[in-house]
């Protein structure tokens, strides 16, 4: 089992902090998790915890883990032509998700794949990217 990373801070303690929203126009910052890989069950306690109200986040979430498209593409060991996580990736690049994004979330498989495909679509214009789990800082991923 999965043990989680991050920590968030109990409601009463992010009240003495500034307030995110103060920095974003009065909105909160949106947080936008890719789905596959970034172990939304595993992570259940510390995800709940940043969707919670008081947590000065809008947490959005991109995809899902075991979809049809959850496979490594080719030339990844067992990857997969057709519907597989570049393509997925290429949709989300698409549909302008990063550029709604003030934050990136990304675990494991989703930080191999689909965010060197976001650093190709948006280059320097990609928010900032949090990777758990390691993924893009594998020695394995093709070039």
């Amino acid at each position: 089992q999965a043990t989680a990373m991050a920590t968030v801070a109990p409601h009463h303690q992010q009240q003495q902090q500034p307030q995110p929203q103060q920095q974003h126009g009065g909105r909160k910052p949106v947080l936008t998790v890719i789905a596959p890989g970034a172990g939304l069950k595993a992570n259940k306690q510390v995800f709940d915890q940043l969707q919670h109200p008081g947590s000065g986040w809008d947490v959005k979430v991109e995809g899902q883990s075991k979809a049809a498209y959850d496979v490594y593409p080719p030339p990844w060991q067992n990857g997969r032509p057709g519907a597989n996580l570049q393509t997925f990736g290429e949709e989300v690049a698409r549909k302008g998700v990063p550029g709604k994004s003030d934050c990136l979330l990304f675990g494991s498989r989703g930080g191999q794949v689909v965010l060197p495909v976001l650093w190709r679509a948006h280059g320097d214009a990609l928010p900032p990217a949090v990777v758990i789990n390691g993924g893009c800082a594998m020695s394995l991923l093709p070039t």
